[in-house]
């Protein structure tokens, strides 16, 4: 440059010093010390802390993160961990390994996740495509973080569900739903999972990779599926075109969460019952009625109903659960849940209804007081009449 000889008109401008930080990893959030700190070869986690002493009161011992940029790529991504596995055995693959430039996160159980991890959510936004979706996952209902997270390259539900702080107190172990968008088509896909069947087998099918861009349910036990779910059923219904079938199903009568579900890929009676939470105590659980629109080309659509043994799903509910939990063989479980006569395959708008026990009355209660010679509360059945009442109660005074 001192050989380029300056001309009337040119602007020179000369450059601060870059402020580098190839050589020191960072610490943040709810720590004792935080700030930068002299990265060396062969750095891992317990070397920056080597102890719950180095954490604030209040700190998620179970789960950190550590934000990471690809040199290759210049692409942030997230990698998760376990704190306490980390501080408590040095070392070993828990103690993850650091890079130049690490961002290692501690959170606060007080804190919104949500909140605190806004700004790598929005690098990692500003970072995806049309066929490279943001690394990011959505976590709604039953989780104690819920909100838009970053998502770590092969995470599985179990990952996923650590992130957003663990399942609250009465979270449905046995029916969650994972939503997810095809690319480029756009298309809505529908998963449904079971959290004891992941915790059951961590690296097998029950605990599933999660993608990018994906949507996860987490139900409360007490809790009705439809209003999580809205958004979800709605898109399925827009999606619809000419020609084709909402991919949506519908349970109704005495079961705990009636209403109406996504279709998942081939879906039986019995998952809609098991996702709807079983039947309620007013049930009549000897037969379930199946109504299927049958499409006539040329001619007015008609409804078919077909008879189910109520039996036969509870069982297969059962037996679902059990396997889930490792308590029989799979082989067991699809012997029963394939036999189609028992348990048929959906098909989009399908509807399951289940009936009220003939005669069932809820107990009913009347009190009488004042002049009567036992006053006091006296339960009643059906077409008991005042009378009645007060001739079991002794009569007036």
């Amino acid at each position: 440059i001192r050989k380029v000889r300056m001309q009337n008109g040119d602007m020179l401008r000369v450059l601060e010093l870059e402020d580098q930080l190839d050589d020191v990893v960072l610490l943040s959030g709810h720590v004792e010390r935080p700030g930068g700190y002299q990265f060396r070869s062969g750095m891992r986690v317990s070397h920056l802390l080597g102890s719950t002493d180095a954490l604030l009161p209040g700190a998620d011992i179970d789960f950190l993160l550590i934000k990471r940029e690809d040199r290759a790529t210049l692409r942030t991504q997230v990698i998760y961990g376990n704190l306490l596995q980390a501080i408590s055995q040095p070392g070993a693959a828990e103690d993850i390994l650091l890079q130049p430039r690490d961002q290692v996160l501690v959170f606060d159980l007080a804190e919104d996740r949500e909140l605190s991890m806004a700004e790598i959510v929005r690098e990692l936004e500003l970072q995806a495509t049309e066929y490279r979706p943001a690394r990011v996952v959505q976590l709604s209902g039953a989780v104690r973080y819920p909100g838009r997270l970053p998502l770590q390259e092969g995470a599985r539900l179990l990952d996923v569900l650590a992130l957003g702080g663990g399942g609250r107190t009465g979270t449905d172990l046995h029916y969650g739903v994972i939503a997810r968008t095809l690319h480029p088509s756009r298309d809505i896909e529908i998963l449904s999972f079971s959290l004891a069947a992941a915790q059951t087998g961590p690296d097998g099918a029950g605990n599933p990779l999660i993608q990018p861009g994906d949507r996860l349910y987490f139900f409360d036990e007490d809790q009705g599926r439809g209003d999580l779910m809205r958004e979800e059923i709605d898109r399925l219904q827009q999606q619809a075109s000419y020609g084709s079938q909402e991919k949506v199903v519908t349970v109704l009568g005495e079961v705990n969460h009636d209403g109406t579900y996504p279709l998942e890929r081939d879906m039986r009676a019995s998952d809609l019952l098991c996702a709807a939470g079983g039947l309620t105590r007013k049930a009549y659980g000897v037969s379930a009625e199946l109504s299927r629109v049958q499409h006539q080309r040329g001619a007015e659509n008609t409804v078919q109903h077909i008879a189910l043994d109520t039996t036969g799903l509870l069982r297969i509910c059962e037996l679902r659960r059990e396997q889930a939990k490792g308590r029989i063989p799979l082989s067991e479980y699809l012997a029963h849940y394939q036999a189609e006569e028992i348990n048929p395959l959906l098909e989009p708008m399908d509807q399951l209804a289940f009936s009220e026990k003939a005669g069932w009355v809820e107990r009913a209660t009347v009190t009488l007081s004042g002049e009567v010679q036992h006053p006091g509360v006296y339960a009643i059945d059906r077409g008991e009449t005042l009378c009645n009442v007060m001739q079991r109660a002794g009569g007036v005074t």
